[in-house]
């Protein structure tokens, strides 16, 4: 019996080692993701912050929107729904938190609702349906799944679980 031990007591000894390893080298990446995706977004917001000063100033001096304006307009949800898209293929591969991507999506939904002021003229909801009905994404899940969480009658929650990853992408290494 002592043999056995010997011989199965270091099998499990480094097994464990690689497994502790793994989740704390896992739990690191997805906080530093988290952390990326929040730089980037700082980033989007900023130079939204300069378009809703851009549209403030056209409404005040009562000057329409031009094309310019509008290319503008599209440029910025360009860049905030490419980086919806790499937040969702991060959930999906496990490295973001379902309570943290819920309280994201929440946000998504309220500002497809109209809560939010246009950009140079140009609304979430317009600038999401042209993103979207582009052909390489059209049929892709994320369009699925960003459409629900906009116009589900289900909770966010409800919907972000409905696309969350299978366990062993959440707990496995990669």
């Amino acid at each position: 019996m002592l043999e056995i031990l010997r011989i199965v007591g270091p099998f499990f000894t480094g097994l464990s080692v690689v497994f502790v390893a793994s989740y704390f080298t896992r739990s690191m990446k997805k906080t530093d993701m988290v952390h990326a995706f929040d730089v980037r977004l700082d980033t989007i917001r900023n130079f939204h912050h300069e378009l809703v000063k851009r549209t403030i100033a056209r409404e005040v001096s009562k000057v329409s929107f031009d094309a310019a304006d509008a290319a503008d307009g599209h440029h910025y949800y360009r860049r905030f729904f490419r980086l919806q898209r790499d937040q969702f293929l991060a959930f999906q591969s496990g490295y973001i938190d379902k309570k943290i991507y819920v309280e994201w999506m929440t946000w998504r939904r309220h500002e497809y609702l109209g809560t939010e002021p246009d950009v140079l003229g140009v609304t979430y909801a317009a600038a999401w349906t042209a993103w979207s009905k582009r052909p390489p994404l059209e049929r892709h899940i994320f369009i699925e799944f960003f459409d629900k969480v906009h116009n589900s009658t289900k909770p966010v929650k409800d919907v972000v679980h409905e696309y969350s990853p299978p366990w062993h992408r959440r707990m496995l290494p990669r």
